[in-house]
């Protein structure tokens, strides 16, 4: 019975966590496709004030690197991302035990990785529209805010299970100061 109820609940995690993966893949097409089915507007337009002073819509054609770093190296990140889509979602699928958190943010880089990986290969470039008004950034997609996100989780996940572990070491290092103390104290009884 117990076999049954873990794998159950392999389940449940590999579903949950498909589910977040093509959720995030989902909302970055829709955002994309609408830009695009829109693009003269935006285009005439530019930029669209979504929220005054904090967020623009507006487009640009991406053909490098996440927030347009490292331009016309289509390639070399497609490959890199393949193989780190293929390496999270191998891990976070098949063989990852950590806490929800750490699940959700790896599924967040997965998802935002496929749905920038579907523009390269479609149309050679990502499509990016994001803009922040309060400063110069630069323009970017619901993708690459799922990446931040999920790399975010994952650091926040690390420094907590970092703190965890150096207070589980303060820890013991006080339970054998007090050992020491209780031994110290036995033998000056016993003098």
């Amino acid at each position: 019975m117990n076999k049954f109820l873990e794998f159950l609940n392999k389940q449940k995690k590999r579903i949950t966590v498909s589910l977040i993966i093509i959720v995030s893949i989902l909302l970055d097409q829709i955002s994309k496709i609408i830009v695009v089915n829109n693009i003269e507007y935006i285009m005439q337009n530019k930029p669209i004030t979504v929220i005054k002073g904090i967020l623009n819509i507006t487009y640009t054609e991406n053909d490098g690197a996440a927030f347009g770093m490292l331009d016309d190296q289509r390639w070399i990140f497609m490959t890199v991302s393949i193989i780190a889509i293929l390496g999270i979602g191998t891990y976070l699928l098949g063989f990852c035990k950590e806490g929800w958190l750490y699940q959700i943010g790896l599924a967040l880089i997965v998802g935002g990785g496929i749905g920038n990986m579907i523009d390269r290969i479609a149309y050679g470039y990502v499509v990016d529209m994001l803009e922040f008004a309060f400063m110069d950034f630069a323009v970017f997609n619901v993708a690459d805010s799922f990446v931040c996100i999920g790399a975010g989780l994952v650091m926040l996940m690390l420094i907590i299970e970092l703190v965890k572990s150096s207070g589980k070491k303060d820890d013991s290092k006080q339970e054998e100061a007090q050992n020491e103390l209780k031994e110290q104290a036995e033998e000056n009884d016993n003098n």
